[in-house]
């Protein structure tokens, strides 16, 4: 029955979060959450990057559709920070409610409200667990 509870609100928890994020401008989230991505890439040490960079294209993932234009700077802001970035493909999905998502072979980088609700909800269980076994 826990687990149950738990999966509901994580549901409701998304919920609210994109309730809550449609109030807000589109494009200023959006600008937001791309730059906290890009100093997470940054941190990275040079050899990870170049491994993200990799051979083969990443897949940029955004909870809705980015013009040309924003498509143009995500990738000129990547290529600066990912040395040899073979040109990345554009893919939706709407569950991540907001943020960003790097999808490449070997690695995936994410900064969306849904990794911060699964992250949330993860830390929920585990603390669940350990009052179960203290």
């Amino acid at each position: 029955m826990a687990t149950q509870l738990e999966e509901k609100a994580a549901v409701l928890a998304g919920q609210m979060a994109s309730a809550l994020l449609h109030r807000l401008p589109a494009g200023a989230t959006t600008d937001m959450m791309f730059a906290a991505l890009l100093e997470r890439i940054e941190r990275l040490p040079i050899e990870e990057r170049r491994a993200l960079a990799g051979d083969a294209p990443l897949a940029i993932v955004t909870p809705a559709a980015l013009d040309g234009e924003a498509q143009a700077r995500c990738v000129q802001k990547l290529a600066e920070a990912l040395p040899g970035l073979a040109a990345p493909t554009f893919t939706v999905d709407p569950a991540l409610i907001a943020g960003f998502e790097l999808h490449g072979p070997h690695m995936l980088v994410r900064n969306s409200w849904r990794a911060d609700l699964d992250t949330q909800l993860a830390a929920l269980k585990e603390d669940d667990h350990a009052g179960l076994r203290g």
